[in-house]
């Protein structure tokens, strides 16, 4: 039996090898806010109140840029829900 279905299995390997790619692709797009939600906002120590007040202004853009992003991905047979990220 598995001699009729080897040349099969390859294609399978093959795609199941490509979606992961994309899978991955989709991944290290949104890792830059994973990265984000692991900081500890205590630890954050900043010199001075210009430093500060930039840091705000700059978390205030990419949470806007963070709204445009879709809850959910399709990646083929694999749904991804990002609402975590919001």
């Amino acid at each position: 039996m598995p001699e009729k279905n080897a040349s099969y299995l390859n294609v399978v390997y093959e795609r199941a090898e490509l979606l992961f790619e994309k899978m991955e692709k989709l991944m290290s797009t949104f890792s830059q806010w994973a990265i984000v939600g692991t900081l500890d906002p205590e630890s954050i120590q900043l010199p001075s109140l210009e430093v500060w007040e930039a840091f705000m202004k700059e978390v205030r853009v990419r949470r806007k840029d963070l709204e445009k992003i879709h809850d959910v991905h399709k990646v083929e047979c694999f749904t991804i829900n990002l609402g975590v990220f919001k």
